[in-house]
């Protein structure tokens, strides 16, 4: 498995653990949906500053509430 693989997986578990869409998450990140589905299908490899703030919401999912539908 491809590290742009590994990273697709790893965004998909995130997103769906917290139980958001992706275009939702688009909007949060303040990222076009072109993006979310490149790291989604394993296209773009997800890291750095989008991953990091993920990882921020699954740790403190309550902060969901504060930010776009």
């Amino acid at each position: 498995m491809g590290p742009t693989v590994k990273s697709a997986k790893r965004y998909r578990d995130k997103v769906q653990t917290l139980g958001i869409t992706d275009a939702r998450f688009a909007r949060i990140a303040r990222v076009d949906g072109r993006t979310v589905r490149r790291w989604s299908s394993g296209e773009r490899k997800f890291d750095g500053p989008p991953e990091a703030l993920l990882d921020l919401l699954l740790e403190r999912p309550e902060l969901l509430q504060l930010l776009p539908d």
